[in-house]
């Protein structure tokens, strides 16, 4: 992986750490602030309704029809009646004018509810000691519907009390999100350069579909935003379809543990179903999504049955490797029962925290299990690198060596070119001087030849060392031959002034010779080679002609 692939996943990795830290303090900051600004300007009125027979009125369990009332105690300017109302409808009466009817979108396609919604209605002085009623119509005669959390008073005390209590859990859900919304994003670099699979994009997606469904879910947009409708739409559509990418993403990250691959294809081809089925039913207006949930429900018992046997195959068949899974299986499990407990034997008001927090913390040892391949896969990324390095490259001049140079030409004639151009060099004297100064001395004239040969025809095509001290070009390139006229002219050039300073205790001669494919008959490789050789031993005894030798400097 290259060094700007590594700084840039870094990078990220240590901004979403940032965020997250961020997230929580401000969530636990805010949670904090709310406490002090929450008032307690508002009455309860949970207790206060009651049946047409005078019995008092039981406001969960609501199914079909309901009537309840009750006398409105003193109410000041701009008090407002405040409540959740789930799965039903309501129409509130003061004596027996209408002041409030829950309106519905499209209930063809958004539902026959609004879901959970939070309703505010304005009240006047004069409604003290009046009779309010209010009609609440469950449409599915399930028994699902519920009205909680009545109260009058200050309308920004009641929002800022039920803030309070979803805050927490609306916290946690963003932080999933965004922990989905990360995965995805790093997805696609690291895919690329082969460091992870699919099974990181999968995973992305599951904490992003997850997150989405517990964003929508914990109320916590509807009290702010009052649009009860619109984010139902959301968490139905969300609940639907994140079982798939759970799903896909077990499949390819733990594939030695999996009973059957076909059983995890086979769930998410029956999440598709559900979700065809209930979407094709709501648009149709034969059943609203509330009315299939069933469907959608059995999806997710046979989630928890993998998610078991998963659990019980990893404790097994436990190894290092996987542990963070194991992990991440027993904390949305201990999350889900802990909420079941507290729901059964405990007063709270968000039955879903520990679930959240497990869910959050099941992210989390996934993501940390992902990254761990990562590294491992990066830890060998870079062992297979040293291995081709030490395979194709020189040890001492860090050029192409001869293994890779043969390679190439075996390469270039089995895919044949217009033209190829092959230079070949030779540097004189160097057995003298490995002879005579030691072969530190003959090691430096190899490096400052090879080095040489790079600045100057690296531009033009691959350069190799293809023995002690012989060392060659090869270039496809159509200009490659105009081209290499200019460098070698830069090159002598060098290597004049180069010995001119008398810094080095021996000059560097270098002899060069060239052919192109194009100008030699037969036209081959070899023979380009061969001449481009020939013209090398040539230009080799003419610089020795000239007294282009080895001279020392005491």
């Amino acid at each position: 992986m290259e060094k700007k692939s590594i700084r840039a996943i870094f990078i990220i990795y240590c901004v979403t750490f940032i965020i997250t830290v961020l997230t929580v303090v401000l969530s636990v900051s805010d949670r904090e602030n709310l406490q002090e600004i929450n008032g307690n300007d508002y009455q309860d009125l949970s207790q206060a309704w009651l049946e047409s027979d005078g019995s008092a009125a039981h406001l969960s369990d609501i199914s079909g029809e309901y009537i309840i009332h009750t006398v409105l105690p003193d109410v000041r300017e701009e008090d407002v009646l405040y409540f959740n109302i789930k799965s039903a409808n309501v129409e509130v009466y003061l004596d027996e004018e209408c002041i409030y009817r829950t309106q519905l979108y499209n209930p063809s396609f958004f539902g026959l509810t609004m879901g959970s919604d939070f309703v505010s209605i304005p009240l006047e002085a004069d409604y003290s000691g009046r009779v309010l009623t209010m009609k609440l119509d469950n449409p599915y005669n399930d028994g699902c519907g519920k009205l909680t959390q009545i109260s009058m008073g200050n309308e920004a005390d009641m929002v800022l009390s039920n803030a309070n209590s979803k805050v927490g859990g609306f916290a946690i859900s963003i932080i999933i999100t965004f922990i989905g919304l990360l995965f995805i994003v790093a997805f696609v670099p690291l895919w690329k350069q082969k460091i992870i699979g699919v099974e990181m994009l999968y995973f992305g997606l599951f904490a992003f579909g997850i997150g989405m469904f517990m964003l929508t879910d914990c109320n916590y947009p509807q009290i702010v935003s009052q649009n009860a409708h619109v984010y139902h739409m959301i968490a139905e559509l969300f609940m639907m379809l994140f079982v798939i990418p759970m799903m896909l993403f077990f499949n390819a990250m733990y594939k030695e543990y999996i009973v059957n691959t076909k059983i995890m294809l086979g769930v998410c081809l029956f999440c598709l179903v559900d979700f065809a089925i209930s979407y094709s039913l709501a648009i149709c207006g034969i059943k609203d999504l509330h009315q299939t949930v069933t469907l959608t429900h059995s999806t997710y018992l046979v989630g928890i049955v993998v998610l078991l046997i998963l659990l019980v195959r990893n404790i097994v068949r436990y190894r290092k490797e996987t542990r963070f899974h194991m992990w991440a299986i027993v904390c949305i499990s201990v999350g889900a029962v802990l909420d079941i407990v507290l729901w059964r034997y405990a007063a709270v008001t968000d039955t879903t925290f520990c679930t959240r927090l497990g869910a959050l913390a099941f992210m989390c040892c996934e993501a940390a299990q992902i990254i761990w391949k990562i590294l491992i896969t990066y830890q060998k990324g870079i062992k297979a690198q040293l291995l081709e390095k030490l395979a194709y490259q020189d040890g001492l001049t860090e050029l192409l060596n001869r293994t890779s140079f043969m390679e190439e030409i075996e390469k270039l004639q089995a895919e044949p070119h217009a033209k190829v151009f092959v230079a070949i060099y030779d540097v004189n004297n160097l057995k003298t001087v490995n002879d005579t100064m030691g072969h530190n001395w003959g090691d430096e004239m190899l490096t400052i030849v090879a080095d040489a040969i790079r600045e100057h025809f690296e531009s033009i095509g691959k350069c190799y060392r293809i023995g002690g001290d012989e060392f060659a070009l090869i270039s496809v390139a159509s200009d490659s031959a105009e081209r290499y006229q200019q460098a070698y002219i830069e090159f002598t050039a060098y290597l004049e002034n180069l010995n001119a300073t008398k810094k080095l205790p021996f000059e560097v001669v270098v002899a060069a010779g060239c052919a192109s494919t194009d100008t030699v008959a037969p036209q081959s490789i070899e023979n380009a080679i061969n001449i481009a050789d020939s013209r090398m031993y040539v230009n080799k005894k003419e610089l020795k002609a000239k007294g282009n030798k080895l001279n020392r400097i005491s």
